[in-house]
């Protein structure tokens, strides 16, 4: 693929055209001037429970909606373990989360990291 350059057209051309899912998220990564759109796209695509962590890290105005999602398909340890580490505002209530769960042994020593 040709590299792109963000300079509006191109990036705007890109979005238009069907992505999967897994591209949508490397370009939350990538192109951080059009986060909202691209994580907004990515929210209409059924995104599956890792995708809604890569809306929650790199959009913050889609933080919440993306969030709830999260919760309503049941995020796993390792889901929450990401929020913990990379997302200081929900850092609380994904430690919750975990507390509810059935923790193994790895996954509790791993809480104390973030305590």
């Amino acid at each position: 693929m040709k590299e792109l350059k963000i300079n509006g057209t191109c990036w705007e051309e890109l979005l238009g055209k069907y992505l999967k899912n897994k591209e949508l998220c490397n370009l939350l990564q990538e192109a951080e001037p059009l986060r909202e759109k691209v994580g907004r796209k990515l929210l209409e695509q059924n995104p599956s429970e890792v995708e809604l962590c890569y809306i929650i890290h790199y959009v913050e105005s889609l933080r919440e909606e993306a969030w709830n999602k999260l919760l309503k398909k049941g995020p796993t340890n390792d889901n929450l373990f990401y929020i913990m580490e990379f997302v200081e505002p929900l850092r609380e209530e994904a430690l919750y989360g975990l507390l509810e769960k059935n923790l193994s042994k790895e996954d509790s020593l791993r809480i104390l990291e973030y305590i």
